[in-house]
């Protein structure tokens, strides 16, 4: 059967890092990953990067400028999105 879902990971991703009690970490990711029904309709590729043109392809280029001044820190865009200097 063709896979029906692409999942963009890396094991960096494992490095994000949200603080105790916050609901993304790295054990979220496991368990999903790990509680695929039926890895047939999956297909996993490594993330990489891409120039900041693509990105502000669906992402407004004010809200890339916020990301960027986050790299290499610790904070909250909001009560839901955390980040890590690892993020």
């Amino acid at each position: 059967m063709e896979n029906r879902i692409l999942i963009v990971g890396d094991a960096r991703m494992s490095e994000h890092q949200t603080g105790a009690g916050h609901p993304e970490s790295p054990g979220r990711l496991n368990t999903v990953l790990a509680g695929l029904p039926d890895r047939a309709h999956f297909k996993v590729v490594k993330a990489h990067e891409v120039p900041r043109e693509r990105i502000e392809w669906i992402h407004d280029p004010k809200l890339v400028d916020t990301i960027e001044l986050c790299r290499g820190r610790y904070g909250a865009l909001d009560a839901d999105t955390h980040y890590s200097p690892q993020s």
